[in-house]
């Protein structure tokens, strides 16, 4: 079986000794509907589930103790940075992202989103 490859399928921008650091692949559009699907419904139910759990200011520990949560990499990548990432929840210390009294709130987006979630408004 041979993969057809071109520049379009693939754009790989590197780095120093040759890292790559960016990789951008275009989806072909059969299976474009059932992954992002799957993957928008994973991102969706913990983000969600974030959202729904954050109240007021709340820092990393307070979150994930309320999602009850151990992996701090797993809340990380699939909770906060994809929040952060969507524009729904927003650090209260933006240019000390590692400071201990880091905490996290819902944006005007984060709320609208909640709201439809929920129901509510």
């Amino acid at each position: 079986m041979e993969f057809p490859f071109d520049e379009a399928y693939l754009r790989v921008i590197r780095g120093k000794a040759g890292q790559v650091t960016e990789v951008t692949p275009e989806v072909t559009p059969e299976v474009t509907p059932e992954v992002s699907n799957e993957v928008s419904n994973e991102v969706s139910n913990e983000v969600d589930r974030l959202l729904k759990t954050l109240r007021g200011d709340m820092s990393r520990a307070e979150l994930m103790s309320a999602l009850e949560l151990r992996s701090e990499l797993n809340f990380r990548r699939r909770y906060q940075q994809t929040a952060v990432a969507l524009g729904l929840i927003e650090m209260t210390l933006p240019d000390k992202p590692n400071s201990r009294l880091q905490k996290y709130r819902l944006t005007a987006a984060g709320r609208a989103r909640l709201q439809k979630i929920t129901g509510t408004g």
